[in-house]
């Protein structure tokens, strides 16, 4: 498994798993309606060129076997580093894509001397709020979002990097 940066000239690309990987991901949760609305918005090229654009996010497409099976990205903060984004094909969950993702963002905020990794997973996301706490994952904080017009607990976790 490799993870190959994504630059502007692989924008429509980013787009296209971007927007698929997220329906997979929340369309049971936030109904199509919903989904229609956030990614237009989140996931449009002018969006997504802004993100790439910033110094600060770090987008990595996930590879296996020459082949694109999801995305992920994080940004860097003053003391920690936020993991934005992890999103694996359907048809590929269950290689341990997302764990290796997790890892390297890992490695790279301990590599940079960062305190900690943040992460927001919407509440409703049971299996992945497991995975994280497996992790080392811990609850920060919980708020409320809109998403389309659904409101969604958004979770906020942390994992301290200075007991390792």
């Amino acid at each position: 498994m490799e993870f190959i940066t994504c630059q502007t000239y692989d924008v429509d690309k980013l787009q296209e798993i971007s927007k698929l990987t997220y329906r997979q991901a929340f369309n049971y949760i936030l109904g199509e309606v919903n989904i229609n609305e956030y990614v237009n918005i989140t996931y449009s090229k002018d969006n997504l060129m802004r993100e790439l654009n910033q110094s600060n996010y770090h987008f990595l497409f996930i590879q296996n076997n020459d082949e694109i099976i999801g995305y992920g990205m994080y940004t860097i903060q003053p003391n920690y580093l936020k993991m934005e984004r992890v999103y694996i094909l359907n048809q590929y969950k269950g290689l341990g894509a997302g764990s290796k993702f997790m890892q390297y963002v890992e490695d790279a905020a301990k590599e940079m001397k960062k305190d900690f990794l943040c992460l927001e997973v919407l509440s409703d996301n049971k299996k992945a709020i497991s995975i994280y706490k497996k992790k080392g994952f811990l609850l920060s904080s919980e708020q409320i979002i809109m998403i389309g017009k659904k409101e969604c607990p958004l979770l906020s976790m942390e994992k301290s990097l200075n007991d390792n």
